[in-house]
């Protein structure tokens, strides 16, 4: 699996992995109160990364392989295109420029 830099950089922090269950429902309940919803939208993490995925990549067939998925899937399932804009700032949030932007 190719890993892209924004992931590198943050798994270089640091942690144990696998996360805790108990860990991971905690984080993610604070993120979800952080973002004004009532629940957690189900597969959200994954279908978020597989739409920024396809939008840098400009491949539903490299990605399939990645996310081991076929490309029917993904083309059945993330239709909607994400703007090249919105796609470089995506990929640029490593946790240094998240902490700049915080300042």
């Amino acid at each position: 699996m190719h890993l892209e830099p924004a992931a590198v950089e943050r798994l270089k922090l640091g942690g144990d992995l696998p996360i805790l269950q108990v860990t991971r429902r905690r984080a993610l309940r604070k993120v979800r109160d952080f973002m004004g919803w009532e629940e957690w939208p189900k597969d959200i993490l994954r279908h978020t990364c597989a739409s920024q995925w396809i939008a840098l990549k400009k491949s539903y067939g490299e990605v399939a392989i990645e996310m081991a998925n076929s490309e029917s899937i993904l083309r059945k399932h993330y239709r909607a295109e994400v703007a090249d804009p919105d796609c470089k700032k995506f990929w640029s949030l490593t946790p240094k420029q998240i902490s700049k932007e915080a300042k």
